[in-house]
C-alpha cells in the first residue's frame, strides 16, 4: 500500500523506551517513504520496519528526526537525496535488507551526524573491508553493527580509502562503479585481531548467551576473527 497523508495521520505516535517521540509505520508493506511532511516534523524517530522499501531516498526535510528504523525491508541502495531529508540523523538501522555493494552505501557521506548504524544480515557485510568503507564514508560513526569503531580501524580506513576530500584510487574506483577495486585487500594496519584470551572469552559468552541476537553477534565476531 502507498503511504498517504491519511495513513501517517492515523499512525500511532508515542514516547519510546529512550523518550523519543516515535511514529509507528511498521508492517504496512509501504514501497516508498513519502508524504512525511504530514508528520509536521514532530518525531524524533520513525519506525518503518517490515515494509517493502526498495530504495532509501529523500522524503522532505525532517530536521527533528534522529532515528530511522528500516530493518526487514528490501532496500538495495541509498540515494544521494537521503541525507538532505534527515540532516540530524544519528541512528540508522538497516538490518535484514538487500544491500550488496559498497557503492550503494556511498551516499551515507551526506549524513554528517550519523553515529550508530546497523547493516547486519545485508550481503555487503560479508565483503572484506566493509567496516573500513563505512568508516571512510561516514567519519562520525562510533558504532557499526553494535561494535565500537576502533582507532586502528580509522587509521586503516584512511590508509586504504583516503579521506572524503582526498579519496584514494580504490575509493575513487568504487565510486565510479568498480566495486571490487582493491577492496579485497585487508590493510596491514588493522591491529585488532582476536587474541587467544579474547576468543576464549567470546566462546564462554556464547555458551552463556540467552538470546538469538546475542548468539548471532558472538558467532559473527568469532567467524570474522577480530574484536
Amino acid at each position: 500500500m502507498r503511504l498517504t497523508p491519511d495513513t501517517i495521520l492515523g499512525a500511532q505516535s508515542y514516547l519510546n523506551a529512550i523518550d523519543e517521540r516515535e511514529l509507528n509505520l511498521r508492517g504496512l508493506k509501504i514501497p516508498v517513504l513519502e508524504h512525511l511532511g504530514a508528520t509536521r516534523d514532530l518525531n524524533d524517530s520513525i519506525d518503518a520496519t517490515d515494509n517493502d522499501l526498495r530504495v532509501l531516498s529523500g522524503f522532505g526535510c525532517l530536521k527533528r528526526l534522529k532515528t530511522l528504523l528500516v530493518a526487514k525491508n528490501r532496500i538495495k541502495r541509498i540515494n544521494s537525496s537521503f541525507g538532505e531529508s534527515a540532516p540530524n540523523l544519528t541512528t540508522l538501522v538497516l538490518a535484514q535488507n538487500e544491500i550488496d555493494s559498497f557503492e550503494a552505501l556511498a551516499a551515507l557521506s551526506q549524513c554528517s551526524k550519523l553515529t550508530y548504524i546497523s547493516l547486519l544480515d545485508n550481503p555487503v557485510t560479508n565483503r572484506p573491508n566493509y567496516r573500513l568503507w563505512l568508516i571512510h564514508r561516514v567519519p562520525t560513526l562510533r558504532v557499526i553493527d553494535f561494535r565500537k569503531v576502533k582507532d586502528a580501524e580509522r587509521r586503516a580506513a584512511a590508509a586504504l580509502f583516503g579521506t572524503l576530500a582526498d579519496p584514494s584510487d580504490a575509493a575513487t574506483a568504487v565510486l565510479s562503479g568498480d566495486d571490487n577495486a582493491d577492496t579485497h585487500q585487508a590493510h596491514p594496519s588493522i591491529n585488532n585481531a582476536l587474541t587467544d584470551e579474547e576468543r576464549q572469552k567470546l566462546e564462554r559468552e556464547l555458551e552463556a548467551a540467552t538470546s538469538l541476537a546475542e548468539i548471532e553477534r558472538i558467532e559473527r565476531q568469532l567467524q570474522m576473527g577480530y574484536s
